[in-house]
């Protein structure tokens, strides 16, 4: 699993509390960076997840939107309000608003974790078919350098049959056929182990979920 990160109050960097002029029910945001990585710990996939809740009035823990259409509405408005220099709520709702950040992380987390298991496995697949893409690519790659090769091979043997030959000559086209043998020999070994190697790279080895912040919007008529 992705880890139980909302157990430790530490990783949530940041809260946010802000004044929304047409809401009748408070509404959080909580914020996670979910990377991918391979071989090398090189970054393979990295992306911001966001997950919308009402807030109940009382003391209840939030549960995410259900309907997806309505998240994405949620955290569009806030996020519009915060990209406007919205007010800020007076001492009291902050206080409450910064008590309650450690239990809306632990209420929110499971919902966002499951969020972020099913982009994992999206990611990882859209990685995967980009190994093979590449892969295939390389491989024709080697193949056509393969065609060349033993091209340049039969032309130079032919040379004998059209053309007499010097001893300089026949020195030369022989280094040559020794080379372009050396390079066949070695494009063999291109084709079985360079395309594994380029689909090996995007390989997922670790996956990491980490909080970034939580924002919450606050209605007016409820100050």
């Amino acid at each position: 699993g992705l880890g139980d990160v909302y157990k430790r109050q530490h990783d949530l960097s940041r809260v946010t509390v802000v004044v929304a002029p047409e809401d009748s029910v408070p509404r959080v945001v909580l914020y996670a960076r979910l990377s991918l990585f391979g071989p090398g710990a090189a970054r393979l996939h990295d992306e911001i997840l966001a997950l919308a809740a009402p807030w109940p009035i009382g003391d209840e823990a939030p549960s995410p939107y259900k309907d997806r259409a309505t998240a994405a509405r949620a955290i569009t408005d806030l996020e519009r309000l915060l990209a406007r220099a919205p007010a800020i709520p007076g001492p009291r709702i902050q206080e409450k608003v910064l008590e309650w950040g450690p239990r809306l992380l632990e209420a929110l987390w499971p919902a966002l974790e499951a969020d972020a298991d099913a982009r994992a496995i999206e990611a990882r697949n859209s990685l995967l078919q980009r190994g093979r893409r590449e892969a295939d690519e390389l491989r024709r790659l080697i193949e056509r350098q393969k065609k060349a090769v033993g091209a340049a091979s039969v032309r130079l043997r032919q040379e004998e049959l059209f053309q007499a030959l010097d001893k300089d000559q026949k020195r030369q086209r022989d280094l040559d056929l020794r080379h372009l043998g050396q390079r066949a020999r070695a494009i063999e070994q291109e084709i079985e182990t360079e395309p594994a190697a380029i689909e090996a790279l995007y390989a997922v080895k670790m996956t990491r979920l980490s909080p970034l912040g939580m924002a919450v919007s606050w209605p007016e008529a409820m100050m």
